[in-house]
């Protein structure tokens, strides 16, 4: 896909501080000071309105992006990330968001949390380097930091809330109608004015389903 689109456009990608093999700083790891960030890398690397995709915690950092940013992405492309409030997200985040401390995860192995993920990925099988990518990539703490973004939800989505008829920017929204993480209503809800959604089912040809552990985004 990335050297199809090479041949079209000029394409930058990032994965966002704490995930991926990006380093990690801790006062990032909320929606709103990671669109500050995305904004910030926007104007560094030279880019000219650039059309956004950001998938999983992408979605709210966009969002943040083009609210307090008008002007600054062309277009946005979000997909398996919430951003509604009251939350509307499946058991699994739930536990995460609502726990009253990470401590307990910390027991897991980390490397076993984040193939718990990967098995949502149906009728594909990732190569074995891109798996082992993702295993490498959320080692030691990493896995369990990177949680702090999601348990942020409950105070930066309201925010988000009250921001979202503002942005301008026209924005398209893919979520899937068996998405065991985010529920289909949260797409729904905070879809805003110049926004459009395209539902995935079991049956729509796709070259993956399913959740993938939160990495990168492009610009």
């Amino acid at each position: 896909m990335w050297s199809r689109l090479a041949e079209h456009a000029h394409l930058v990608a990032i994965d966002l501080p704490g995930f991926g093999h990006s380093e990690r700083r801790d006062e990032l790891l909320t929606p709103s000071a990671m669109g500050e960030f995305v904004a910030r890398v926007v104007r560094e690397f030279g880019l000219k309105r650039p059309h956004a995709v950001g998938p999983d915690i992408g979605t709210s950092t966009l969002l943040f992006a083009a609210a307090k940013h008008p002007g600054l992405l062309r277009s946005i492309v979000l997909g398996n990330g919430t951003a509604a409030v009251p939350l509307q997200i499946g058991s699994v985040l739930k536990d995460v968001v609502e726990a009253p401390s990470l401590e307990p995860l910390r027991n897991i192995d980390p490397r076993k949390s984040v193939e718990s993920v990967l098995a949502f990925v149906e009728s594909y099988k990732l190569p074995d380097h891109v798996r082992e990518d993702f295993l490498s990539s959320y080692e030691g703490d990493r896995f369990v930091e990177s949680l702090r973004f999601l348990r942020s939800y409950k105070t930066e989505l309201p925010v988000l809330g009250e921001l979202l008829p503002t942005i301008e920017t026209p924005v398209q929204i893919i979520t899937g109608d068996h998405d065991t993480g985010v529920l289909p209503l949260s797409t729904a809800t905070i879809c805003m004015s110049g926004c459009r959604i395209v539902s995935l089912t079991r049956s729509t040809p796709a070259t993956s389903r399913g959740r993938m552990p939160p990495t990168n985004m492009a610009l």
